[in-house]
């Protein structure tokens, strides 16, 4: 602030005399005084509700039941649908399932016929390659004992279903059985060729 002195001159008394603009009002709140943005306070809690769907009863919709009944100007709706991330989940679980089926099919090229039923894989859903020491999820799914913990330690849910394990991995005594089972037919098989080959290089036997 300044004033002026007897011969015109204006002098600088400082920022405490400055010229206050804002009326004071004898009010006890603090808050009422206060001038500026004040900050919000942190034991309130703000929820905002979207309506998507303005023209559906919400009477109708939650209970069932509508008092203005067929003269209701809203529509009468119950029907589920799907928010966008449920949309999102399904599809990711669909892409999973499509890829599982496509190598299932690569898999299942050449396969003998009883042995196309059974439902269990041959190869591990994480690894992509042939199983060791195959383990199962409660949810029936099966992977390799070390991608099944290497894949834990990152999510306890399972990668394909995205259920809860809460770190249950018994032995897979189904999958241990037919890929023994497998494995001993194509040592079988490798044996017969072998014979045969020999069978082929021994000379005629001339009488």
């Amino acid at each position: 602030g300044s004033i002026e002195t007897a011969d015109g001159k204006k002098l600088y008394t400082g920022a405490a005399n400055y010229q206050k603009l804002v009326e004071k009002r004898d009010v006890m709140d603090r808050k009422a005084q206060a001038v500026g943005p004040i900050r919000a306070p942190t034991n309130v809690r703000i929820t905002a509700m979207f309506d998507y769907k303005p023209d559906l009863c919400k009477d109708y919709k939650e209970t069932g039941y509508c008092t203005f009944g067929d003269a209701c100007k809203f529509m009468h709706d119950r029907g589920d649908y799907k928010s966008g991330w449920e949309l999102d989940r399904d599809w990711k679980l669909k892409e999973e399932k499509d890829k599982m089926d496509a190598l299932q099919a690569e898999l299942d090229e050449g396969k003998p016929k009883e042995e196309e039923d059974d439902g269990l894989p041959f190869a591990c859903a994480l690894c992509r390659g042939p199983f060791k020491n195959p383990v199962e999820t409660k949810c029936n799914h099966y992977f390799c004992e070390g991608c099944a913990l290497a894949h834990y330690k990152t999510s306890r849910r399972c990668s394909l279903c995205n259920e809860q394990t809460f770190g249950q991995f018994n032995t897979a005594h189904k999958l241990v059985t037919k890929l023994k089972r497998l494995d001993d037919r194509r040592k079988a098989k490798e044996a017969g060729e072998e014979e045969e080959e020999e069978e082929e290089k021994m000379p005629a036997s001339t009488s």
